[in-house]
């Protein structure tokens, strides 16, 4: 089955694993919602998009982090208004 992500995305991964794998990666997500940001080694991770500039990357992120961020955005491109907080009613608009 082939990768959904091209090769940038691809290339980018495997230039900050070395630094992830050895335990010198924090959560790059805007919202990070694990006790601590760092990324333990051995941790599955996810490459973060920085949505501001499409086709950037933020950087490695903890996939509840980056997955939870990413439905938000679907949701907030299909209308869905948070207003449970003020930082969660406006962290896509950093």
């Amino acid at each position: 089955m082939p990768s959904v992500y091209g090769p940038a995305h691809r290339a980018e991964r495997a230039r900050l694993a070395p630094s992830v794998e050895a335990g010198e990666a924090e959560c790059a997500e805007l919202v990070c919602v694990m006790p601590d940001r760092w990324i333990e080694p051995g941790e599955e991770w996810d490459l973060a998009h920085d949505r501001r500039v499409p086709g950037t990357y933020l950087g490695p992120a903890h996939v509840r982090c980056n997955r939870r961020e990413g439905a938000r955005w679907a949701q907030t491109l299909a209308g869905h208004v948070y207003d449970d907080d003020e930082t969660e009613a406006t962290w896509w608009r950093l």
